[in-house]
């Protein structure tokens, strides 16, 4: 399955084992999807997963850098228009991080030539 993605709230994850074995299971297939996680697990009991799967997590910045990252992304140009003026709009109303995570997020996939994004 090219082009496919996971994107997860947090990952590793005892609640995620499903997803987990799915991931697994592409990669015993020879397919070894990106695997991208908004933040890292806290207090996760642990868990016997393979980890050549837990290592290939990307992790995406505390919120903090984030908004450094993505505000020197703006500044730069380097975001799409339209992704710069939806930022640009929302201010920072409420959940404003969740287009900040986004705008990190897809230069990521499209560099990476995901078009499906399985998200949890």
């Amino acid at each position: 399955m090219p082009g496919l993605a996971y994107v997860f709230e947090r990952f590793p994850s005892f609640t995620q084992t499903f997803c987990y074995r799915e991931i697994a299971e592409l990669r015993r297939q020879g397919v070894a999807p990106p695997i991208f996680s908004i933040r890292r697990p806290v207090d996760e009991p642990p868990q016997d997963w393979d980890k050549s799967v837990v290592q290939q997590v990307d992790y995406l910045p505390g919120d903090e850098e984030l908004v450094r990252e993505v505000d020197r992304s703006l500044r730069k140009g380097k975001l799409p228009p339209a992704a710069a003026d939806e930022i640009a709009k929302w201010g920072r109303q409420s959940d404003f991080l969740r287009l900040y995570q986004a705008a990190w997020l897809g230069p990521r996939l499209q560099a990476l030539s995901v078009g499906h994004v399985h998200a949890h």
